[in-house]
């Protein structure tokens, strides 16, 4: 300005200096690359570079999915104020980072890589500091500022599945459908990718039957290079590179690959059975591996039978009916249910079914076979029944009829069973008496020509003279001094032909006592026993010496 003209200059000049905070984050870790169950060791690292200290700082680090977190591993220095956790989430809270002395403050942890590999890209922020502590009206806030840190890990997973159902559930001799899906889990490529299938004792690899598939191949057989059985029952299948049929050399990131093949369940076996799958994929800087495994249920089929017949005894021509009982007693349904029935010359079909059979077919040597092809679908536990009527036509004096029933399970063998009901003529007094004198006097009850035949071509020598109760007592002798003479007599079932040749002489003693008491019925029963425990201990013998 001027006064009275005169120039003045009044003024002054100073330096003034904005303080604030400047915090810097830098995140570093132990590795860039590693396998599957590496641990990676994380370093996170904020400075205070400012003119002011830093209040009240928040600092975050976010575990990326996958990645498996050790809580104990983490630490701060100097000590952080507060260390929190929550899900996968690590969060460090300072009051203050000076900005002079100890302007650094270090956060550690680790973790390691999960089996499936992957990339994960892990980030540390600085969510948020001021310049005054506490709640004050003229702090200034600041932040977010953020690092990161990547690892890439080569990866790989199966997926087993056992593909029946309830419709086709194995049973017995059923087949088993396997699928394995294999994926590239991890951010290396794969080369080669092996895989290895035990499967259980109870199954056995069908040849042939082994199918690898993906969306970049239309699929092929391919049969494993290897199958081992092993001596617990177990089979090995090793395919020694299962990309090795695709049109790319390696199996990348996110490629999948299918296999299928079956099995078959051995006879008579059934419960559950774990099939089990490894594979292991080559990346460049290792081998990485998964396994699964898949429950079999194999169940089993079984089915039940049970004839019978009214009246059991009857004169000749008179009508009998038959009924038979059919039930599934197994785990699994039952179609079809097939019947066949085996009239012997005595008795003769009748008609009168329900159901009506599918075929009746007299037979060359005059037994008649009935059958009903399918009876109907039998759930587990029902039950079916089928009747028919028979004439009892004279031609035997006891008629023996003989049942079949087949089921047929959803995926596997079939199952069988059978029955038979006898029906016998009313024979009166003095033929029975006839026929127990015959039995008793003539021995035409216990026919042995081939017996006899036998022994003579392997060289036996002895007669056919026979005693009081039709024993053949030189064959049973000669038969004797042959096994004693080969040091053959410690065997059980000479033993057991032994007792049996007893209990044959005491028939012949009851055949003759209940004779004497008019029992001619029974007499004839004891004679009947007498000669099949007759023939049964010269069986026996003639088995040991053959």
């Amino acid at each position: 300005g001027t006064e009275n003209g005169v120039p003045f200059d009044l003024s002054d000049s100073g330096d003034v200096q904005i303080i604030e905070p400047n915090l810097t984050i830098d995140k570093e870790g132990s590795i860039s690359a590693g396998l599957p169950g590496d641990t990676v060791h994380y370093t996170i690292t904020v400075q205070n570079t400012g003119t002011s200290p830093a209040y009240d700082v928040e600092i975050e680090d976010v575990i990326p999915a996958g990645l498996i977190l050790d809580p104990a591993s983490i630490t701060s220095t100097p000590h952080a104020d507060s260390t929190t956790v929550v899900g996968n989430t690590i969060k460090w809270e300072y009051d203050i980072i000076p900005n002079v002395g100890s302007t650094t403050v270090i956060m550690e942890y680790d973790a390691m890589i999960p089996p499936e590999g992957g990339t994960f890209t892990n980030t540390s922020t600085v969510i948020d500091y001021s310049s005054l502590p506490g709640d004050n009206p003229y702090e200034r806030h600041y932040g977010p500022v953020s690092d990161q840190w990547t690892v890439e890990a080569p990866g790989t997973d199966i997926l087993k599945l056992t593909l029946n159902t309830e419709i086709n559930v194995p049973s017995p001799g059923g087949i088993v459908y396997f699928e394995l899906t294999i994926t590239n889990t991890g951010a290396m490529a794969l080369d080669p990718v092996k895989l290895i299938d035990i499967i259980p004792d109870g199954l056995t690899y069908i040849s042939g039957s082994s199918w690898v598939d993906s969306p970049l191949f239309p699929g092929a057989n391919y049969e494993p290079e290897s199958i081992l059985d092993n001596l617990d029952g177990t089979q090995t299948l090793t395919w020694s590179n299962i990309w090795l049929l695709q049109p790319l050399p390696d199996m990348e990131p996110g490629d999948t690959v299918t296999v299928t093949f079956q099995a078959t369940v051995d006879p008579d076996r059934v419960g559950t059975f774990i099939n089990k799958a490894i594979v292991i994929g080559t990346s460049v800087i290792g081998d990485v591996t998964d396994e699964d495994d898949s429950p079999v249920g194999v169940k089993g089929p079984a089915i039940k039978i049970v004839k019978s017949v009214d009246p059991s005894v009857t004169y000749e021509d008179g009508i009998v009916e038959f009924t038979m009982v059919v039930t599934n007693t197994g785990e699994v349904p039952l179609d079809p249910v097939e019947v066949v029935d085996i009239l012997p010359i005595g008795l003769t079909y009748a008609d009168e079914a329900d159901p009506v059979p599918d075929s009746v077919t007299i037979n060359p040597d005059d037994t008649t076979t009935i059958i009903w092809n399918n009876i109907g679908h039998l759930d587990m536990g029902e039950s079916t029944k089928l009747e028919f009527k028979a004439i009892f036509n004279g031609e035997e004096t006891r008629s023996v009829n003989v049942v079949t029933a087949k089921g047929t399970p959803p995926n596997g063998y079939p199952v069988y069973d059978d029955d038979d009901a006898s029906v016998t003529a009313i024979v009166p007094p003095h033929i029975w008496k006839v026929l127990s004198y015959n039995g008793l006097y003539r021995c035409e009850l216990c026919d042995m020509d081939d017996l006899f035949r036998k022994a003579r071509e392997m060289n036996i020598e002895f007669s056919e003279d026979i005693d009081r109760c039709c024993e053949p007592y030189d064959l049973i002798e000669a038969l004797k001094n042959e096994i004693e003479k080969r040091g053959l007599k410690n065997d059980l079932r000479y033993k057991q032909a032994l007792e049996l040749i007893e209990y044959a002489k005491q028939c012949c003693d009851d055949a003759f006592e209940t004779y004497s008491e008019g029992n001619y019925i029974g007499s004839y029963r004891w004679s009947i026993k007498r000669c099949k425990t007759l023939r049964e201990a010269i069986e026996l013998m003639i088995e040991i010496l053959s």
